[in-house]
């Protein structure tokens, strides 16, 4: 029964081989897209689970805000101390990581080789107890618990060893720090939201010099009462499975009652620790100062939909086309049910069929995942790649069972109940009892075909916006060089002579941070403000000219100027929403601020808002300050003219190697650097994007289908019409009227729901493009033009054919 069964369905696909294509080509396009996104979210989903101990391994975050402005802190940092002493307080807690990263790049060097790298973390002895980094060579144990001690990764090992043995070797960072290599860490898995390359000792922090006899910290970085409020750290905690997150942040307010009460009182601030969940860290955190970018479990859940809607469509497809063409096969039902056939087994015929035709999809869908995952690794960002085990040949199987029993459960219930005397006396039109389906089928299609193309054009509008938004400085032909250890800052002064040599140099500055760069937060008291309360406030801290540097405007007031020789340590310059905050709007000019002990001074000038983060966030209050020594600028910042901007790089390059002739030569522009904040959005864009072209093709493809076949249906009607003297464009006119009323319909369902799905996503960013009716109409004309484009290729094809060959039977 069941060879008879198959043979059938094979006729069956030979006999229409047309509809046959569209219906196992758009279906394997579908699961194509299915598969592709599956392994997105199985790859998004597992990231830091690999560890052991993922489930009950926490980051502390910390949440905090002055008492008496709604400016909020959300921090992935913590204090340093306070690892230790919850692991010693708190029974619950079983251990504790520290991490603790350079604000920039560092210089590291073993026998002349020398390489900026990235991926440089202090971190506790206890790292490889709590997570599982697999150290190839030494002991876990002993590793990192001397000062000046490193592992390194194989990717570091051979880049800097070879094939030699770098255990016990000695290398320099920072050309400050040496270190002994105790082990070779196995390069960190791709699914993990920390990844380094080097791994110091945090013992090393606490040691008395470096190799200039400078103190780093010079302390004990567990004494709560000297090192409590250094937020610089990343703390991991390990608890016990039956301590809840919840017992751990009821019993914070006395913890932080009892080793920072009259502290937190005196400056008037507010602290909130809680608990990240590992295993959520890269899908559901977003705050300040993260160790590595993360994604969006938005995302995860907007192209999970996507497939969906994209399998659906295709499912969509071949229920069109089924049930068009049931008056082709209600004779066989008919003859199947005269001969003993009871329903239940024509129903089985028709869902083996389709479950067939899933399967044969399914090869080729296969074949395009072959094809389509190195363009999609590249469009995303991902290693993605295919393994057949035994949950994916599962997951494949049920794939195929769903679409087979989705996509053709109507048409086999549809068909197996045609009565036998009415099929055999010729009465069943085609497709007349099943029209209102189709039509209501083909809505379905459109009207998600549709949200894709108004989704596109926003995202594409949005991601335009971001790019071309003015942000408040002048971010062209500006060149950053990081200063990445101190001989670089202490000697900035005759680099930055040396550049003033070329008249293609505008200005040179340097910072503590560029705009899209790390922003560092002081607390300050300004005046007006009660005495003992403070506010927390951005700050850049800079040399002269970095205004000038950047073209920012001042609206109010001077720039700092070595006319003025108190600039250094009295003079202020604030933002605009600064001003607003502060209550200061009607004279800023002069108001006294203090920071600390380290500086009192007073308002000398106010800038124009300009963006230092991306536009996922509001513009903040910002102080901006001199320094009084080269020793926190870690950004040297020049402005060049637009031509002959590559003999100006040369010259450049060729002074800092007479200034820094130990130091390899490195530099960015700011407008790229800025642009890669918002490089995920465009990733992600691009995929959405394609996803969406996808889902349209294969739309089209169903309303191909239908069109044939509606064309084919009509031969006789119009070759009278023909006869009688209709016009082609007549004809054409009158086979695609139906499938235009059915777009117009799916665009007045699609456009108030692309509203409100895009809406959703645009609040993901504090400054957004505005959601035009342009969209919506440019939306609906493209569908329109798409769908007649599809159906006009059969209409025509229908008009030109000769009335002679239609008619000549009758």
């Amino acid at each position: 029964m069941f060879k008879n069964y198959i043979l059938i369905a094979i006729r069956n696909l030979q006999r229409h081989k047309s509809y046959s294509f569209i219906n196992i080509f758009g279906l394997a396009i579908g699961m194509a897209c299915c598969l592709l996104i599956f392994l997105y979210v199985q790859d998004e989903f597992s990231y830091d689970k690999y560890h052991t101990n993922s489930d009950n391994i926490y980051r502390l975050a910390l949440e905090g805000y002055a008492s008496n402005t709604s400016q909020k802190i959300n921090t992935a940092r913590s204090g340093s101390p306070w690892g230790p002493v919850l692991v010693k307080d708190y029974p619950g807690v079983l251990n504790a990581v520290r991490f603790k990263t350079p604000l920039s790049r560092w210089l590291i060097t073993y026998e002349g080789k020398k390489f900026y790298e990235k991926g440089f973390y202090f971190a506790d002895a206890s790292v490889f107890e709590v997570f599982d980094f697999e150290l190839i060579h030494g002991n876990p144990a002993t590793a990192l618990t001397a000062p000046n001690t490193v592992v390194i990764s194989e990717a570091m090992a051979k880049k800097y060893f070879g094939n030699n043995d770098p255990v016990g070797k000695v290398i320099s960072a920072d050309l400050v720090y040496d270190f002994t290599i105790t082990g070779i860490v196995k390069n960190t898995p791709r699914n993990s939201h920390i990844k380094f390359d080097f791994l110091g000792s945090f013992a090393t922090l606490e040691g008395p010099a470096n190799k200039q006899g400078a103190f780093i910290y010079g302390g004990n970085l567990s004494d709560m009462s000297n090192f409590a409020l250094n937020i610089d750290v990343y703390t991991y905690l390990q608890l016990d499975e039956n301590y809840t997150v919840s017992e751990f942040e009821a019993m914070m307010p006395g913890f932080l009652n009892k080793y920072l009460g009259d502290i937190i009182k005196n400056l008037g601030i507010k602290l909130q620790p809680y608990l990240q969940p590992l295993e959520e860290i890269h899908l559901r955190s977003n705050l300040d100062a993260e160790i590595a970018a993360n994604s969006d479990i938005s995302y995860v859940y907007i192209f999970s939909a996507i497939s969906l809607f994209i399998l659906l469509i295709a499912c969509v497809n071949f229920m069109n086309l089924a049930t068009a063409r049931s008056a082709n096969r209600a004779k066989e039902v008919g003859l199947r049910k005269v001969v003993g056939s009871d329903r239940k087994q024509i129903i089985i015929q028709f869902l083996g069929e389709c479950i067939f035709l899933s399967f044969l999809s399914l090869v080729l869908a296969i074949g395009l995942l072959y094809l389509l995952l190195p363009i999609f690794n590249t469009i995303a960002m991902k290693e993605l790649h295919l393994s057949f085990s035994f949950l994916f040949i599962l997951g494949l199987t049920g794939l195929v069972l769903l679409v087979g029993v989705v996509a053709g459960s109507y048409p086999a219930f549809f068909l197996s109940a045609f009565r036998p005397a009415t099929v055999l006396k010729g009465s069943l039109k085609a497709g007349a009892s099943n029209s209102r389906l189709r039509q209501f089928l083909v809505v379905v299609q459109f009207t998600l075909s549709i949200l894709f193309i108004i989704g596109t054009g926003i995202v594409y509008s949005q991601l335009e916006y971001i790019q071309d938004k003015r942000l408040g400085f002048d971010k062209e032909q500006v060149i950053v060089i990081p200063m990445v250890d101190p001989p670089t800052r202490f000697n900035y002064m005759a680099y930055k002579s040396e550049l003033f040599q070329n008249s293609n140099v505008s200005f040179v500055s340097a910072s503590n941070s560029v705009p899209g760069g790390l922003i560092s937060i002081n607390l300050i008291h300004p005046e007006g403000i009660p005495a003992g309360d403070n506010i927390s406030i951005e700050q850049l801290i800079i040399e002269h000219d970095f205004i000038k540097t950047l073209g920012i405007e001042i609206v109010q007031g001077r720039d700092f100027s070595i006319s003025f020789a108190t600039d250094t340590m009295e003079a202020f310059i604030i933002n605009e929403t600064a001003v607003q905050q502060l209550g200061w709007s009607d004279s800023p000019l002069d108001k006294r601020i203090q920071m600390g002990n380290f500086k009192k001074g007073r308002v000398i000038g106010v800038v124009k808002d300009f963006h230092v983060r991306s536009l996922h966030q509001r513009i903040e209050p910002l102080l901006i300050h001199l320094a009084p020594s080269p020793d926190p600028f870690i950004n040297l910042i020049i402005r060049i003219n637009p031509e002959n901007i590559a003999s100006t790089l040369i010259f450049i390059e060729e002074k800092w190697h007479k200034v820094y002739p130990n130091h390899p030569f490195e530099y960015s522009f700011l407008d790229e650097d800025f642009d890669e904040l918002y490089r995920s959005e465009i990733q992600r864009g691009k995929v959405f994007i394609a996803f969406s072209t996808l889902a349209i093709l294969i739309a089209c493809l169903g309303l191909l289908g239908l069109a044939a076949f509606t064309a084919e249906q009509r031969t006789k009607e119009i070759g009278i019409r023909r006869v009688m003297g209709a016009s082609i464009g007549s004809i054409v006119g009158l086979l695609s009227l139906e499938f235009v009323k059915l777009i117009l319909v799916a665009n007045v369902i699609a456009w108030p729901l692309a509203f409100l799905i895009m809406r959703k996503w645009l609040d993901n960013f504090a400054y957004q493009t505005n959601i035009g009716i342009s969209t919506f109409i440019l939306s609906g004309l493209i569908s329109l033009v798409i769908a007649l484009l599809t159906v006009s290729y059969q209409s025509f094809k229908a008009a030109l054919a000769n009335p002679v060959e239609a008619l000549k039977y009758e």
